[in-house]
């Protein structure tokens, strides 16, 4: 026979628990122990029971319960607003002044409600937060230290505080915190029974998938949770019965009430449980337009094929890991670091290819306290995407090209730390907003291209990130460090180039010069020279590149700018500027009339 096992933690609960049991004719299916926190526990374990479904709890006894992780679902009695109320009445009444201290010693969960009442009569409330019975008796002997006038806690506490002599009123259960335990325990025993009927050919199919299922019922209720789900949440084997809210974290738990009232969607939501990334889909269950339920599916970012659009990840190496020591460059890694401090939004400023990413993914690093790191590009990036980085990071590549209505919504989330939807409901949010982009906001701005309210929320906190061509010995800094993770080495001297495409460029450079090397060998100049010619050939289909072909230098003849030319050298640079003499010159470092002069050798008719 099924039974549901009540732990009476003082005759108060094993008083309403036998009225319960006889009023509901419960006497052979509600089995009540007097016991409590380390008693309940090893009561529990010597005396499992295969006919118990629900285990029945107060305060700190449900607490240590729940982290014993036992086979049965642990539902708690709940602490109200009354039973609050009633017991800081008493405590007051035992003192004789308002200006006494008066102590709570218990759950904290319990203090803001308890202040509130203490308020409203005068009094100010110490909490000694305790979950053994070890901490209440350090507790009582701390408080007895600092002169407090009268406690409030469970059982156990009334028994050590009476034995030190301090005056102490139990926290006590009414009977509707009971009856109320009692009537969810029934419902978290009908799912178990439920469950096992549930047809065996899906179960079976459920429990060999890999991902995580969890079945809601409309009330919020967890029917079915199949092993991939329990593990993946790492909750009690079988927690079929228990309020999702128990299970899930609070944000998660807000977007399941819209799944399940307004039937929203959310797909690839991602969550950090037990310091493990997660992406969470919820899909609402409809019956006749009328939703009944939802499910939930889970999965580990380890499944979780890796893209530019999404990038997800824990705690990194910071900027530790980001490589650079030329002073423009090390201006903006101090400045990054002074912004990672705060919850400011951050604006990274550079051409393609600088590492503005990466330097995002470092301002996250260096903040402890953030949860996950979600990279978005300006086309994929959702409101719901602020829903998914609770208490983390969202980044945002190319933000000149959001529309404007999105660039609106995002500097209002920003500016107030909430969404508010459709239906009028308000959620808070708590995330950091860093964007990067490779245009002059300020001058889009001016033109009505760009949303001012999100300028002036981003621009809080300005990075400018510098070319490559401008780092100076960072540039064979950077090459040496690309080669040797392809276990690569450099013989020669690398050739004057303008890395119009930055890191990014280097870093393709390399990896063709890993395939000519088959991953091994020696780089050396002149392979450097053959791949970046080829790649410069591109570069006549765009009149206003700034780079300078690459030729092979032999004869040096003409002196121009601290580098020696070739006649060839100069006839293809001349064809490269499309015989714009100026232009060539500004490039070359060197005056106009010496170009024209040395032309004219080259070509006296």
């Amino acid at each position: 026979m099924s039974k549901i096992l009540m732990i009476a933690s003082g005759a108060c609960i094993a008083m309403h628990a036998y009225k319960i049991q006889k009023e509901y004719h419960a006497e052979k299916s509600l089995i009540i122990v007097s016991a409590f926190m380390e008693n309940a526990v090893e009561y529990i374990k010597e005396n499992l029971d295969d006919d118990i479904d629900v285990i029945i709890g107060r305060g700190n006894t449900a607490k240590m319960l729940r982290a014993e992780r036992l086979p049965f679902p642990i539902v708690e009695i709940p602490i109200s607003n009354h039973d609050i109320h009633l017991a800081v009445e008493k405590a007051a009444s035992l003192m004789n002044s308002r200006t006494g201290k008066l102590a709570y010693i218990g759950e904290e969960k319990s203090l803001a409600s308890a202040n509130v009442f203490l308020s409203r009569l005068g009094y100010k409330l110490s909490l000694y937060p305790c979950l053994t019975s070890q901490d209440i008796r350090s507790a009582v002997n701390l408080a007895k230290k600092e002169h407090v006038k009268a406690i409030i806690g469970g059982v156990f506490t009334y028994s050590i505080a009476t034995s030190e002599k301090i005056p102490c009123v139990i926290l006590e259960a009414s009977y509707e915190s009971v009856l109320q335990a009692y009537t969810e325990a029934i419902s978290v025993q009908k799912a178990t029974e439920l469950k096992k009927e549930t047809n065996i050919e899906s179960r079976t199919i459920l429990e060999s998938i890999s991902d995580g299922i969890l079945a809601i019922d409309r009330n919020g209720i967890i029917r079915y949770c199949n092993k991939p789900a329990t593990r993946m949440l790492q909750c009690q084997p079988d927690p079929a019965g228990l309020r999702a809210i128990d299970i899930l974290p609070k944000e998660e738990n807000t977007m399941l009430q819209l799944t399940l009232k307004k039937g929203k969607r959310y797909t690839r939501h991602a969550v950090k449980i037990q310091d493990k990334i997660f992406l969470l889909s919820f899909s609402p269950v409809t019956t006749s337009s009328t939703n009944t339920g939802a499910i939930i599916s889970m999965k580990p970012q380890s499944f979780v094929i890796p893209d530019q659009s999404n990038q997800l990840s824990l705690k990194g190496e910071g900027f530790l890991s980001i490589l650079g020591k030329s002073p423009t460059f090390r201006f903006a890694i101090e400045a990054a670091k002074q912004c990672a401090r705060d919850a400011t939004p951050v604006l990274i400023i550079g051409e393609y290819g600088t590492g503005k990413s990466m330097l995002a993914k470092a301002i996250h690093d260096a903040c402890s306290t953030r949860n996950v790191f979600i990279a978005r590009s300006s086309m994929t990036v959702s409101l719901d995407d602020i829903l998914s980085c609770q208490s983390g990071t969202l980044y945002i590549s190319k933000v000149e090209d959001l529309n404007l209505q999105l660039q609106e919504n995002i500097a209002q989330i920003a500016s107030d730390s909430c969404i508010r939807m459709d239906d009028g409901e308000i959620i808070h949010v708590n995330f950091k907003l860093i964007c990067s982009t490779e245009t002059n906001l300020k001058q889009r701005t001016a033109h009505g291209q760009f949303s001012k309210k999100l300028y002036y929320v981003l621009t809080s906190h300005l990075i400018p990130l510098p070319p490559l061509r401008e780092r100076g010995d960072d540039i064979l800094l950077l090459f040496s460090r690309f080669l040797d993770e392809k276990g690569l080495s450099f013989s020669g001297t690398l050739p004057q180039y303008s890395w119009p495409g930055n890191i990014q460029e280097m870093k393709c450079l390399v990896d063709r010069l890993s395939l000519r090397c088959n991953g091994k060998g020696i780089v050396t100049t002149e392979m450097i020279l053959k791949e970046l010619g080829e790649d410069a050939y591109f570069s006549l289909f765009d009149s206003e590149s700034k780079r300078i072909p690459i030729v092979p230098r032999t004869e040096k003849t003409y002196f121009i700018g601290g580098n020696y030319y070739t006649r060839e050298d100069l006839l293809s640079l001349k064809a490269f500027y499309n015989g714009k003499v100026s232009l060539m010159a500004s490039q070359l470092k060197c005056s106009r009339s010496t170009l024209w002069r040395y032309f004219k050798e080259l070509n006296p008719h």
